[in-house]
């Protein structure tokens, strides 16, 4: 009898957040990002004629903080041979034109030259022939760089006992929108039964609620400025807005009103893991597919107190639309798993910080990322594709 009462003070308290507007009819959210974009048509000038070109520039700093850049230029009709891309004076990449008369020059995130950096300050862009005529130019009107969050953290949320493999986390954010700060507190939780609505605590008062999907995943943000933004799923934050960064205990129950996961923002210790970028190629088992590739790419990054750690793999020449299995240092455990795509292709990113619904939750047993020595790709028990740092 009282766990029937219990579940239907949950349902009650669920059914009283969706009424004032606190409680959304989907509990995943889109990712929300500072975002500055440009297109430019480059103009010829009389060189080659005929000759088109484009330059974009892609500058957004997303919810975590981290800066994601792209410059694009696009070339066509012009003749054959060997060209220079000119920004703001700088000669950064020297390409070729083919018989098509058309090329694609992309920088990308680290990839980036440091003179061009940042992308959203470039104006002059122009392409130089082989005589060192100026062919293409344009120039970019240019815009103030969005802003840094002001403050950021996450925490962990641990399992109590009661539901052992259940996992969560909880961030608090802290960003400019104009002249204002937009304050967010964020939480999600994986391996938690399924189609479920669970309650949220913040130092003892409640906050809202939160639905798992089939997998046991549910994600929920608290926002002062919940409306901000197209297709966003947002709720408005129900504690003090001034207080955000003094939130301390977190704590997610089930409707009997047990505490399935705790985690504790004034325990934040600064990471001691260092920043770091590596990455290798992975060899294909010529007995197996001989003409299989793949990359990994392990990234670790400082947020304020929190490390983000992840692990991209991409393959290609793979059969498809078949599953392969992927093993870190040796494991006899498969880590997680990738289905390719009609043309043999597939990517899968595993992180500690999850921010799409594809990405998969870094296992626990993986504490540094850095650590990871060996990586192997598997279908039915025999190596495809396997590498080492």
């Amino acid at each position: 009898m009282k766990s029937l009462i219990n579940r239907r003070m949950l349902l009650s308290a669920v059914a009283s957040l969706i009424a004032i507007g606190l409680l959304p009819g989907a509990t995943l959210f889109a990712d929300d990002k500072n975002e500055f974009k440009e297109r430019i048509e480059l103009t010829a000038t009389g060189v080659i004629q005929g000759a088109k070109g484009e330059a974009r520039v892609k500058f957004e700093i997303e919810d975590d903080g981290e800066v994601e850049q792209e410059l694009e230029v696009e070339v066509s009709n012009l003749s054959q041979g060997s060209f220079t891309l000119k920004v703001d004076g700088n000669a950064i990449a020297t390409f070729n034109v083919d018989a098509t008369g058309s090329a694609e020059v992309e920088f990308k995130g680290s990839a980036i030259p440091k003179e061009i950096d940042p992308v959203i300050n470039i104006k002059l862009v122009q392409v130089i022939d082989s005589s060192n005529r100026v062919v293409l130019t344009g120039n970019f009107a240019g815009a103030n760089a969005p802003r840094k969050p002001s403050a950021l953290a996450r925490v962990e949320l641990q399992s109590t006992g009661i539901d052992a493999d259940a996992r969560g986390s909880a961030q608090i954010r802290v960003r400019p929108r104009g002249n204002q700060e937009e304050k967010e507190f964020a939480v999600v939780v994986f391996n938690l039964a399924a189609r479920t609505s669970f309650l949220i605590h913040v130092d003892g008062k409640l906050a809202g609620a939160i639905t798992t999907n089939t997998l046991g995943r549910g994600e929920v943000e608290f926002s002062t400025d919940p409306d901000h933004g197209k297709g966003e799923c947002k709720l408005p934050l129900p504690l003090v807005a001034d207080a955000v960064t003094q939130l301390k205990v977190v704590e997610v129950s089930d409707a009997e009103g047990k505490v399935l996961l705790r985690g504790d923002f004034s325990k934040i210790e600064p990471p001691i893991i260092e920043d770091a970028r590596i990455k290798f190629q992975l060899t294909a088992n010529a007995a197996v597919d001989a003409d299989a590739e793949g990359n990994v790419s392990i990234r670790i990054k400082r947020r304020g107190l929190f490390v983000e750690q992840r692990i991209d793999i991409k393959v290609k020449n793979l059969d498809p639309r078949a599953s392969y299995d992927i093993f870190f240092n040796g494991s006899a455990q498969a880590a997680g798993s990738i289905v390719t795509n009609s043309s043999g292709e597939a990517e899968i990113r595993f992180t500690n910080a999850p921010a799409d619904a594809e990405d998969i939750l870094l296992p626990a047993t993986i504490v540094n990322v850095a650590l990871i020595q060996k990586v192997e790709i598997k279908k039915a028990g025999q190596v495809v594709l396997s590498g080492n740092r």
